[in-house]
């Protein structure tokens, strides 16, 4: 069962322009309609590093799939960045967990020796740009 501190969705859709009809062209808040999907994946325990929470889930689509980056914390509750996979056309569906950190907590005196946590993600041809802030 997964840990209740795990990461919930939320789904975007744009509205019709029939729909925008009563409100203002520059709303830009109401030209978007959200559905929350809900709780779709915690920590179970079962990786040491990765034992609770997931921390600042940040999206990015790649190969067909959405990968979720977040910071997962081990029991004394410093935090590595890892990931989960959910599938594009159903969120809801867990497809992949990372195994290990794609990105650990650096060396003792570091800006980043007590944890990290992914702040935005985005393609930059053909690599992909994890940003993160470490304390």
């Amino acid at each position: 069962m997964s840990h209740p501190n795990g990461f919930i969705l939320w789904r975007v859709f744009s509205l019709s322009d029939g729909d925008m009809a009563d409100r203002h062209e520059n709303d830009w808040m109401f030209s978007m309609e959200w559905e929350k999907l809900g709780h779709i994946y915690g920590p179970d325990g079962t990786l040491s590093w990765a034992m609770h929470s997931a921390l600042q889930p940040t999206p990015i689509v790649l190969d067909g799939k959405i990968r979720v980056f977040c910071g997962f914390r081990d029991e004394d509750g410093v935090s590595r960045v890892g990931y989960v996979d959910v599938a594009s056309e159903d969120p809801t569906r867990v497809l992949h967990v990372s195994s290990q950190p794609v990105l650990d907590v650096g060396g003792f005196g570091a800006f980043d020796s007590h944890g990290v946590v992914p702040c935005a993600v985005l393609n930059k041809g053909s690599e992909v740009h994890l940003y993160y802030a470490g304390y």
